[in-house]
């Protein structure tokens, strides 16, 4: 089912804005463990062949709470993390577009709003036909994180 509680799945483009505890593994498989704090998502729209394409950039803060005892003493602890966290956000949202949106034909992401703002008169002809062209939807997802080094803060 589609429709099972996403936000379980602990899935980034589910998550709640503040406070949401994530676990992303490093390319060297260092653990990261984080609180992401801020997701700021951008939607930017185009015609290619007269065919709607998007561009999605997720923007992330994050928390760095705890890491892998082997990767403790690095420099670079935040910009592994920030980066394990890009590709688990690239991956998340790649997820639930093919899931819920090509395949389900949920537009959780307003993405025909976003179309019919920008090409309000191609929407006319498009939005009879909106879920078709969901299913075989052209979208381009980037990532940018932003992750402090919050070990051993106590509030």
């Amino acid at each position: 089912g589609l429709f099972w509680d996403a936000t379980t799945a602990n899935l980034i483009p589910m998550a709640r804005q503040g406070n949401m505890a994530v676990t992303v593994m490093g390319e060297d498989g260092v653990a990261y463990d984080l609180r992401l704090e801020n997701r700021h998502l951008k939607v930017k729209c185009s015609l290619d062949r007269g065919e709607p394409r998007f561009r999605l950039e997720v923007q992330l803060e994050a928390n760095l709470v705890s890491v892998s005892p082997s990767a403790q003493k690095r420099t670079d602890v935040t910009q592994q993390a920030a980066r394990a966290l890009e590709r688990r956000a690239i991956q998340d949202y790649t997820f639930a577009i093919q899931n819920f949106t090509m395949e389900g034909g949920v537009d959780f992401l307003s993405l025909g709003k976003y179309f019919s703002f920008q090409y309000p008169a191609k929407w006319e002809i498009f939005s009879k036909n909106w879920e078709n062209y969901l299913k075989k939807l052209d979208c381009e997802i980037v990532a940018s994180a932003k992750v402090l080094d919050q070990r051993g803060v106590v509030d």
